[in-house]
């Protein structure tokens, strides 16, 4: 959606539909970011009445009741077999090891988040170095390098957190991880990682 917007914003309408267009098939009732004039809220409008309706989802069929248990009697009971129970560090490393996936699967989409960031916020800065046409009054000038700015800050602080999300669903929720330590501390260029472990 915001790329819809941007695309709008230099005069690019055919590219801003498009973009609005993929938005919408993902989340057909997906709404602009941010307050924008009324020919954008009228493309968008536009796509949107395009766009096929949504079948609506499938009534469930309700299965017919089992039957009942046919209970059988042994001749003789047979002793349970005792298991030893889980020791907390057991339990805690299981639980531990079945978050480890999906943290690190966030991470990452985090992390792309943040490069996809940083990319618009390089290409925001290829616009002002070439003297795109569409930027004639230093109101805009100026408007296009802040954006620039935000993007690269919202862009390093995302892919920080991405690594650091990463790297500590592998230090700290592995099946092992003894004396594993992680630290993110947020700079004035973005953030630092700082890793450290011993083997025991």
């Amino acid at each position: 959606m915001l790329e819809g917007v941007l695309a709008f914003e230099v005069s690019q309408a055919k590219r801003g539909r498009s973009a609005f267009a993929r938005a919408l098939a993902l989340d057909p009732k997906a709404t602009l970011p941010l307050p924008v004039s009324p020919k954008v809220t009228a493309a968008l409008e536009q796509v949107r009445a395009t766009l096929p309706a949504v079948a609506p989802p499938p009534v469930p069929v309700p299965s017919e009741p089992s039957p009942a248990p046919i209970a059988v009697v042994s001749e003789a009971p047979r002793e349970p077999v005792a298991h030893p129970p889980l020791t907390g560090v057991e339990r805690g490393a299981g639980a531990r090891s079945r978050l480890q996936l999906p943290v690190a699967i966030g991470g990452g989409v985090v992390a792309v988040g943040g490069a996809l960031a940083w990319g618009r916020a390089r290409s925001l800065g290829a616009q002002v170095r070439d003297a795109d046409p569409s930027i004639k009054t230093r109101a805009r000038l100026e408007a296009t390098l802040e954006q620039g700015r935000t993007f690269e800050k919202v862009g390093w602080a995302l892919m920080g957190l991405g690594a650091a999300t990463v790297a500590g669903s592998f230090l700290f929720l592995g099946e092992s991880s003894p004396g594993a330590q992680a630290s993110l501390l947020p700079t004035p260029e973005g953030a630092q990682l700082s890793l450290s472990w011993s083997l025991r």
